[in-house]
């Protein structure tokens, strides 16, 4: 449906759904300082752009053969609940943030200033470009949703990639990893719809769809 945003589109895009990530308590950041801020205002605005950018053009290149999501690693590393990204992953596959846009490299997200709109702003570059995501988590209830049922963010990036008709298949060309969402066609991608799909999701436990 589109490539990649300008600039002024994604800063427009990201102004749209902005209400939208209020409502849902999705719009802010949480600094070094242990300040919170909102995440749509500058500079944090421009550090989602910057990520956005950066993952795209990675995907471009072709370099990592696609993006890494999944949950931090917790637990017992013998439970296969607990696979998900941690320091050993990071050095096997190339980590990307705001600095490094011009790189072209942006398997795994690594930032210092996350926030679910840099987030999301990584995950729709893949979308854009129709990149493969592969998942460094199992798709299970505990990965997926917390304890009081909102998504988790790796349940939200499942959620994102299945509403933008994303598959899930078993391991193919990473078998490291385990399965991996593969595009099934151009739909409309941007962050006022993902939010939408991230609500619809998380009400009425229909996250339970995520997990098959």
């Amino acid at each position: 449906m589109r490539s990649r945003w300008e600039r002024e589109e994604f800063l427009g895009a990201a102004e749209e759904a902005r209400s939208t990530y209020r409502d849902a308590g999705m719009d802010v950041i949480r600094g070094e300082d242990g300040q919170v801020r909102d995440s749509f205002e500058r500079p944090w605005v421009d550090i989602a752009w910057w990520v956005y950018y950066g993952a795209w053009q990675a995907c471009q290149r072709g370099n990592d053969w696609g993006l890494v999501i999944g949950g931090l690693r917790k637990g017992d590393v013998r439970d296969p609940d607990a696979a998900g990204i941690d320091d050993v992953l990071r050095a096997n596959f190339p980590t990307m943030d705001e600095t490094t846009r011009n790189l072209g490299q942006g398997a795994v997200l690594d930032s210092r200033n996350w926030s679910i709109l840099v987030n999301d702003a990584w995950l729709l570059a893949g979308v854009h470009a129709q990149a493969p995501f592969y998942l460094a988590s199992p798709r299970s209830e505990q990965n997926i949703v917390a304890a009081d049922g909102r998504l988790r963010v790796f349940g939200r990036e499942l959620a994102g990639l299945k509403s933008f008709s994303y598959a899930f298949e078993s391991k193919r060309r990473r078998p490291e990893l385990g399965e991996v969402a593969v595009p099934g066609g151009r739909q409309r991608a941007d962050f006022l719809t993902y939010q939408k799909y991230a609500d619809s999701y998380q009400a009425g436990r229909r996250w339970r769809d995520l997990m098959r």
